[in-house]
């Protein structure tokens, strides 16, 4: 009772229409069942009968129509369900306790959706005992799979749980004896080119009692169809049924494509090609084609296609520039969930607790205008303490740093630390209720499409419920995390308006008057097709062919990559644009599509000599200024495009309504950017600055201000005189504060050398620094704190019995500690800064009775030595602090002995003391002090040019103006070595 009908989509599509007006051309109310792969299918086919009394046609996919069958029987108790999450958490405790990857469950339960869809059953293992497969190792992989096959499902049927593949299973029980069925006078099965086992099954059910005609998608002997011939040869001859050819229009490029040695000449005007630098060129050039087609060609946005393999890449792309470009469209794909504003936020206060509390979450939590603030709060403010506070994560740091600093923040992370910790174990239902008035408490967001979809969501995951067991909070937080990661929003609200953009599965028997093919290139379109690892290539073949069981090799992908490109060009009915990324967004070549060489050869182009090939340049003034595309630029382009090109866009910006003088100060600003010649005001050649001076001179300058100048004009500028705050960087809980390890180990030196008793035992004097530090006001876990404060103290008591030893030797001992130095340098100074003073703090300064020295701590010792950063201007301390040392009244007659830098850390392996000796001060000093004077020039002449040094010891790495100084900026840096 099985007729089959075969050709192209465009010849099954007229057929498919005489046959559905010949069924009711006596009574319009004949009952008719069409069936189709897909539910888009489905929807064009209803489309396409449109205008036809039709009231009595009902079409369905085969997942619809099995529903009907089981529904229609009344006698299926087990509940259906569809969600993988379930599956994979099913999955995932029947593989054991052992320790896996987090995805192995998902794997796993997608090769056993291969084995139930193919019908393969658990008892297929007496195959392999047979010798289905000559491996050992691959033998045991199989009957190993099908033993968990055989446990899945037997803990589906105790779950009282039908799976998709279950349903269409007991449809096909149902099908002979269907009185849904025997009411249609036909059943039409359209499109589908292959179908997994239990759908076959299903198919030949239905076909074997009752009236089926398939329109069946297939050319004989055409090798882009080779992925159907099995199909074809296998299921559709059986009973004596001949397939019938369809008779279709001459397609010549069609019948040339894939086909070697064969080519012919395409319609006049039918191929065009695109190339662009990444998929946003690309998609912008098409949206601007499309603008082109619909007011110069007459092509209605209905009638145009954009298809890519897969839309992911190109998701965004197209979104965005048909948006901006008002072209009309509807996309299939969806957007993530997360990438919504308001899901974010949710999923960030959600997870605030497993992941440690970390300070940039709670910071973008309490600045999101969903989240609902306490009375008075400012997530300004409270985005500035805690960057003071240099918090990073963890709920120590904040135990320990926060309160007292701000009541209203402290207590808001208290609530939502124990809304978050909730104890004991509940449902995943009652799971899903709590989190949701959690949300609902803390968000203003009822009216957001995302945050409803994030409730809907959580409503889903009591599903899971039919697994029994009670989970507690972070499971079920963690199963959210999967479920929210792989949630989506559609893209577009209107279904069916405008231009059609799909993936190519989708595409799949669609017809478009214009069609653009985007995404050509090697990787996605063909697709990568990779073999299961679970279920490999060699024991599918075995399956299939000896056992006797439908299922697929993954290397047949490749034939169905061909079969698509195929359908796609096929489905262009008057014009076909071909586009590839040349290289990507980053401008890394790429490789077009291999497809692509067999269209220019079918086609009987030259791929190096295309006529009809568009380059869409990668430069903004290039792409921009074409006359062609004039007309259908957004009006920032076309302001853009004026403005590149040297025209007046004045006018255009005031009939737009825009700020015009604003807009003209920018682009005068971005032309001064990037002009040639010497640095001027935007490179910080900002001329002498007479407040700025005589501040200076009233408050002086210490070493490290003058060492911050030497190192890079620039930063004094933003930090001094444009007083532009310097971020403080957020200390990790996993270590302690550099800038807080350096304090302690001065206190601590502090504390030991005033009291001179703690010298008869060192380790109890450093025993007692460290006694009174609490790991809270560390920010860090008390193992790791005892940790950290057992190594720093052990690297005190090193040092402090090096450098007892050292004064016993020298007979320097320390005199002044924490000193404060002010006086004047022998320095030619500018007239504005005469009688400038220089001011500083000496960590220590020792003496002999005949010269003096400069001691300073550090916590860790450099790669260079300090008197080679001393001569390179880098290291300014040491020389001026013995120049300000000497005009002090405690070492008057004394000489200068130099200076010492003491690595603190250092000294629990190798003592490194880093001297700068009274040598090396008299060999230096007129050099520093003149190098000085030159900071202090350019300092009143108003020079603050930068001076980038890059690399793993540069100074960028730690500066904290990076946004600002335009270091990247390939003219700023031109300008910046022209300077004096």
């Amino acid at each position: 009772m099985l007729k089959v009908r075969c050709g192209p989509y465009a010849a099954l599509e007229q057929a498919f229409l005489r046959q559905l007006d010949s069924l009711q051309k006596d009574d319009p109310f004949t009952p008719i069942a069409v069936v189709a792969p897909s539910r888009r299918m489905a929807e064009r086919l209803e489309r396409l009968a449109a205008g036809r009394p039709r009231l009595a046609v009902r079409f369905h996919t085969f997942h619809s129509l099995a529903l009907q069958l089981v529904r229609e029987d009344g006698q299926e108790s087990r509940k259906l369900v569809g969600d993988p999450l379930l599956f994979d958490r099913l999955v995932d405790s029947l593989l054991g306790s052992g320790p896996r990857p987090k995805g192995l469950a998902s794997s796993y339960r997608s090769t056993l959706k291969d084995l139930i869809d193919a019908g393969v059953e658990p008892r297929a293992g007496e195959l392999v005992d047979e010798g289905l497969l000559s491996g050992k190792e691959e033998a045991e992989r199989l009957r190993g799979l099908l033993d968990l096959l055989a446990r899945y499902e037997k803990s589906l049927e105790q779950l009282g749980v039908l799976t998709p593949a279950g349903l269409v299973r007991r449809a096909a029980e149902l099908a002979p004896k269907s009185a849904a069925l025997g009411r249609f006078k036909a059943l039409l099965y359209y499109g589908f080119y292959d179908l997994v086992g239990l759908q076959a099954e299903f198919f030949e059910a239905v076909a074997g009692e009752f009236p089926v005609t398939l329109y069946f998608p297939y050319r004989k002997g055409h090798p882009a169809y080779a992925f159907a011939d099995r199909f074809f040869e296998t299921k559709l001859h059986q009973g004596g049924t001949v397939p019938e050819p369809v008779e279709a229009p001459a397609e010549p490029l069609g019948d040339a494509l894939f086909v070697p040695g064969r080519s012919a000449k395409a319609p006049e005007g039918f191929l065009r090609f695109l190339t662009a630098s990444g998929a946003s060129d690309e998609a912008w050039r098409v949206a601007k084609e499309i603008l082109r087609l619909v007011e110069e060609e007459g092509v209605l946005p209905s009638e145009i296609g954009v298809v890519a393999r897969a839309l992911d890449p190109y998701r965004s792309a197209l979104a965005d520039a048909f948006r901006a470009s008002a072209v009309p469209f509807h996309m299939s794909a969806e957007e993530p969930l997360l990438k919504r504003p308001a899901a974010r936020a949710c999923w960030t206060l959600l997870a605030l607790a497993r992941r440690e509390f970390p300070a940039l979450s709670v910071l973008d939590l309490t600045a999101s205008p969903f989240f609902k603030l306490p009375p008075g709060a400012s997530a300004g403010r409270w985005s500035a303490l805690v960057r003071r506070l240099r918090i990073h994560r963890g709920w120590l740091q904040w135990e320990g740093r926060l309160p007292g600093e701000d009541a209203a923040l402290w207590t808001l992370l208290k609530e939502l630390k124990a809304e978050l910790e909730p104890k004991g174990r509940r449902s995943w239902g009652e799971w899903a209720e709590y989190a949701a008035a959690l949300l609902d408490r803390r968000f203003d967001a009822g009216g957001d499409e995302a945050f409803k979809a994030v409730l809907d969501e959580l409503c889903s995951l009591e599903v899971l419920d039919l697994l029994g067991g009670k989970p507690e909070f972070p499971e079920f937080l963690e199963a959210l995390d999967d479920r929210l990661h792989s949630a989506g929003l559609p893209v577009t609200d209107e279904p069916n308006q405008g231009v059609s953009v799909l993936d190519a599965m989708e595409a799949r028997g669609s017809s478009f008057r214009v069609l653009f093919l985007v995404g050509l290139k090697q990787g996605l379109f063909p697709r990568v097709i990779r073999e299961d690892p679970l279920l490999r290539d060699r024991a599918r073949k075995a399956l299939r062919d000896a056992g006797g069981y439908w299922i697929g090799q993954k290397k047949d992908g490749y034939d169905e990559e061909k079969l698509l490109f195929h359908l796609l060009v096929s489905s262009a009915r008057e014009r076909l644009y071909c586009c590839w990324p040349r290289s990507d967004e980053e401008g890394r070549s790429q490789v077009p599509s291999i497809y692509l060489f067999d269209l220019f050869r079918a086609a009987g182009l030259d791929p190096k000599r295309l006529a009809l090939r568009e380059d869409v340049p990668r430069q903004p003034e290039r792409r921009l200024c074409s006359n062609a595309l004039a007309p259908y630029l957004t009006p920032r382009e076309a302001s853009l495009a004026a403005a590149l090109a040297g025209a007046d866009p004045w006018s255009l910006h005031k009939a737009l309504g825009w700020e015009a003088g604003a807009l003209k100060a920018l682009r005068e600003g971005a032309l001064e950017l990037d002009r040639y010649g010497a640095p001027g005001p935007k490179d910080g050649v900002v001329g002498p600055l007479a407040e700025h001076l005589a501040w200076l001179k009233g408050h002086g300058l210490s070493p490290s201000t003058l060492e911050n100048l030497a190192a890079c004009p620039f930063r004094y500028l933003a930090s001094k005189v444009l007083k532009l705050a310097e971020p403080e960087e957020p200390c990790e809980a996993s270590k302690v504060d550099p800038a807080r390890a350096g304090t302690l180990y001065h206190e601590a030196l502090e504390a030991f050398y005033r009291h001179p008793k703690a010298k008869g035992d060192v380790r109890a004097a450093v025993d007692a620094s460290f006694g009174k530090l609490d790991w809270r006001a560390m920010g860090l876990y008390p193992l790791l704190w005892e940790f950290e404060k057992e190594r720093m103290a052990r690297a005190l008591e090193a040092f402090l019995r090096w450098d007892l030893a050292e004064q016993a030797q020298s007979g320097f001992v320390p005199e002044l500690f924490e000193q404060g130095l002010d006086g004047k340098l022998e320095v030619a100074l500018p007239k504005a800064l005469e009688g400038m003073r220089f001011h500083g703090r000496a960590d220590r300064l020792d003496s002999d009775g005949k010269s003096f020295r400069v001691v300073d701590y550090k916590r860790t010792a450099k790669s260079k030595k300090l008197a080679k950063r001393v001569s390179e201007g880098e290291a300014l301390q040491p020389p001026v602090y013995l120049e300000l040392a000497a005009q002090r009244k405690e070492f008057a007659g004394q000489a200068q002995g130099g200076a010492v830098f003491y690595p603190v850390e250092s000294f629990l392996e190798e003592p490194e003391p880093d001297p700068y000796t009274a040598q090396d001060h008299a060999a230096l000093r007129k050099a520093v002090l003149e190098r000085i004077g030159a900071l202090l020039k350019a300092v009143a002449e108003g020079r603050f040019v930068i001076k980038p040094q890059e690399g793993e010891q540069g100074y960028c790495d730690w500066c904290p103006f990076p946004a600002v100084c335009r270091k990247n900026h390939a003219m700023t840096l031109v300008r910046a070595r022209r300077a004096p």
